[in-house]
């Protein structure tokens, strides 16, 4: 039986029924009166003891209508993808209605095209991808590799072989007796199975190439339970087919499914016939909305795009339907959980030998996949190297992903040293991770989670215990004692080593202006003499204590006395003073042999402190005298030969110059000339 010929168009393009056209699904989106909006939630489940949820990816397209383009399914645009199909190798088939083909996405993400030219028109046998198409909205595939394509507008299926050949299997490109063909699929034995949703029947095609009708009379009504030939359907646009011959029906005018026996007799396995939002339970008692697609998994469960609900339905062998993905609205969909994310009127679905389902968004022209995931197991091998009051914990991925990408991991700190001080987390998205907050001095050990989209997985073992070092604190007592050009710092070590071993001092000058660091010395040092200063300036010092965590806070700034210094750069001068001497020490100006050089040297008689080299002009006559400061702090002019040539009455404050001339004069405190050369 024919019926009239009617196109639903929008633009000029063929839209599939029973989908409103996008202007219009544009305006009610922007008005906020969504079509048949509802709300559906999926508890997720456990399995040994882990808990499980259906998650979404995305597996073709950008979300944008277009042409596709060979390469990275993820890439590629496409034009109202109404169907799809999964063959035994995962690879998936899209019927691709607005771009006029039928496209190919490999396990590994790469699409093709494998019939089709993307101009609509009438087929051609040869070449499939020399082959116009017209709107084509189904598409099955058989174990040899075989596609079988519902090629809606020329109302013709035709047949695709894996070396790329196209026949027409089924109708005729003028005066067909199919009209408007949506679904297709293909039984284990090569039978094709035709939703014929112009004609409002399902066709079987045998591999000799007899067709008949094996469900629905060819008027558009509520179906009846028992032969199928004498029940209505109402434009049927999929069709799927299990191991034993029964056929699934998604009736779609009539918002149910049917089953049809190898025997012959109907019965509605989901909806009452009424259209609405499906809740968990029998499925017969659920309504349904324009179900636009239909497909079934190993296990005999029926799965139900149910188009206008925007939801993906499970319908079990015992007859209990639950909602796989889907929150009733309409939108883009969403990768992560399935049970959260819209969809823009899901049309085709498909399922492959691992249970993985494929959906046809056909309004955001993209190909969606859900699974079965579960949270992660647990990271292994998790270590810690510690740092200054922070550990970085290093850790291997666990082997079981649950099924979808680990998405973050995260570290917990446990103070064994004091409970209480413990329970510090960071996360972050890969090993290693570093932790801060923790207690120096005490014992820390660390475990590792990983985390998906369905959860948080078990924790790792504990990692080995570590005791968490600080830098040291301050040195403390810091002193400076003046030498010539230079000055002598001295300290104390600091009270704390930060947890783990001092190995060095380092000495900063004039730390509130250019802290230059003028000198490290070992750990076992607490003395450094700084030399190369300017005479009589002021200097400032700080020392800091290191260990391999880092250095220590400074610390205090101890300056020493400029009026203590001894010599001037340009006229070296020995200033004589409270200040410059002890009962132990003596201090010498040398002039040496050479004539060209001063030396100035600090001594107790046996041990040489400090000596500086110098070279102003000095006359010949004076080579090898010496000026001495006794241990009683006497001073004394020394002639080469050891004779007393000159000794002040008072010694302090007074001062040994030697003029530009290499005149040698002793001055007073007052600067009066005590003696000249």
């Amino acid at each position: 039986m024919m019926v009239a010929r009617t196109f639903s168009t929008a633009g000029g393009r063929r839209l599939r029924r029973p989908l409103v056209a996008r202007a219009a699904l544009a305006t009610a989106t922007l008005a906020g009166s969504i079509l048949f909006v509802g709300t559906a939630s999926a508890s997720p489940t456990t399995s040994g003891g882990s808990t499980g949820a259906n998650v979404i990816s995305r597996v073709a397209g950008i979300g944008a209508w277009g042409r596709p383009t060979p390469g990275p399914a993820l890439s590629s645009k496409m034009d109202d993808p109404n169907a799809i199909a999964v063959d035994a190798s995962g690879n998936v088939y899209i019927a691709d209605g607005g771009n006029n083909e039928v496209e190919k996405v490999t396990p590994g993400g790469t699409l093709s095209i494998i019939a089709g030219t993307g101009t609509s028109g009438l087929p051609t046998a040869g070449p499939a991808t020399s082959s116009e198409l017209n709107g084509p909205d189904g598409v099955a595939v058989d174990s040899s590799g075989n596609v079988y394509i519902a090629d809606t507008g020329n109302n013709v299926v035709e047949k695709v072989t894996p070396g790329g050949t196209l026949s027409i299997i089924a109708g005729t490109t003028s005066n067909s007796v199919i009209f408007y063909p949506e679904g297709v699929a293909v039984d284990s034995s090569g039978n094709v199975y035709i939703a014929d949703t112009g004609n409002n029947v399902v066709e079987k095609v045998t591999p000799g190439g007899t067709l008949s009708t094996i469900a629905g009379t060819g008027a558009s009504g509520a179906p009846s339970a028992g032969s199928a030939v004498t029940s209505k359907l109402s434009r049927p646009q999929d069709v799927s087919v299990d191991s034993s011959g029964n056929v699934y029906i998604a009736d779609t005018g009539n918002n149910v499914v049917e089953k049809v026996t190898s025997g012959g007799t109907l019965s509605i396995i989901a909806g009452t016939g009424a259209s609405g939002v499906p809740t968990p339970g029998t499925a017969t008692a659920q309504k349904l909305n324009a179900p636009g697609g239909v497909a079934l998994d190993s296990s005999g469960s029926v799965y139900i795009a149910d188009t206008s609900n925007n939801l993906i339905e499970k319908v079990t062998p015992q007859g209990m339907l639950s909602i796989v993905a889907g929150n009733g609205s309409q939108g883009s969909s969403t990768t992560g959980l399935a049970a959260d994310s819209p969809f823009g009127y899901p049309v085709g679905v498909a399922v492959d030998a691992s249970g993985a389902i494929y959906v046809a968004d056909w309004n955001w022209n993209w190909i969606d996949k859900i699974v079965y995931a579960f949270a992660p197991g647990a990271p292994t091998k998790p270590s810690a190297t510690v740092g200054n009051g922070e550990a970085t914990v290093s850790f291997t991925s666990p082997t079981s992903t649950g099924g979808t990408p680990i998405t973050g991991y995260t570290v917990t700190a446990t103070d064994t040293t004091q409970s209480s001080r413990g329970g510090q987390t960071q996360s972050d998205l890969a090993s290693p991770i570093t932790i801060g907050g923790l207690t120096v001095g005490d014992t820390y050990s660390f475990t590792v989670t990983a985390t998906n989209v369905v959860g948080t997985g078990a924790s790792s073992s504990a990692s080995s215990p570590v005791v968490i070092p600080g830098v040291p604190g301050a040195p403390t007592k810091v002193q400076v004692s003046p030498r010539f050009e230079g000055d002598h710092v001295s300290w104390t070590p600091p009270t704390s080593t930060g947890g783990t071993p001092i190995t060095g001092y380092q000495i900063y000058e004039n730390p509130a202006t250019n802290d230059v660091l003028v000198g490290s010395v070992s750990a076992s040092k607490t003395s450094f003499d700084v030399t190369g200063l300017t005479p009589w300036s002021n200097n400032s010092f700080v020392v800091e204590a290191i260990n391999k965590v880092g250095p220590s806070a400074p610390s205090s700034e101890v300056s020493a006395n400029a009026d203590s210094k001894q010599l001037t750069a340009a006229h070296p001068a020995l200033v004589l003073g409270s200040s410059l001497h002890s009962a132990n020490n003596a201090y010498e100006l040398i002039l040496q042999s050479d004539g060209n050089l001063v030396e100035y040297h600090v001594t107790n008689g046996s041990t040489l402190f400090e000596t500086k080299t110098y070279s102003p002009k000095v006359a010949t006559s004076r080579i090898g005298h010496q000026l001495t400061l006794t241990k009683a702090g006497k001073l004394q002019l020394v002639s080469a030969s050891g004779q007393v040539l000159w000794t002040p009455t008072s010694s302090t404050g007074s001062r040994f110059v030697i003029q530009d001339s290499g005149k040698m004069q002793l001055l007073s405190a007052s600067g009066t000339v005590v003696w000249s050369s």
